[in-house]
């Protein structure tokens, strides 16, 4: 059984996945939120991608077609777009249930205003019935 950490852009690396060879999918995509954080004093670069979710259909398409049919799927998302993100992936997965991942740290915010969330959601879906 061949097992496989794939770190790569997604619309490169899918292509090379063949269809129904995908048991488990674990993905924290960029959330369409352009965020930049305020909180040091020299900024990181911003997420490749993240300005907009105008890729979200075609990479959940994607998932799709390389899922095995009993297949879990663990997309993280932010509150942002949340709906978006539940909305897309449901119209091809079961989406089961969202999870909270307590981070145990304090949200400061953005330091302009906005409380910052100590929580990340991630959307718990299955590719079928049976799970």
């Amino acid at each position: 059984m061949k097992q496989e950490i794939i770190n790569e852009d997604w619309q490169i690396a899918i292509k090379e996945i063949a269809n129904n060879s995908v048991d488990l999918v674990v993905t924290d995509p960029p959330y369409g939120m352009s965020f930049q954080s305020n909180r040091r004093k020299e900024l990181h670069k911003s997420i490749k991608n993240d300005d907009n979710l105008d890729w979200l259909g075609e990479w959940v398409k994607e998932l799709k077609r390389v899922c095995k049919d009993e297949a879990h799927l663990y997309i993280f998302c932010s509150w942002h777009h949340i709906d978006q993100f539940k909305q897309q992936v449901g119209a091809f997965f079961n989406v089961k249930n969202i999870l909270i991942w307590e981070k145990n740290n304090h949200g400061s915010g953005d330091l302009l205003g906005d409380y910052a969330p100590k929580y990340e959601m991630i959307l718990f879906c299955s590719n079928g019935q049976k799970n």
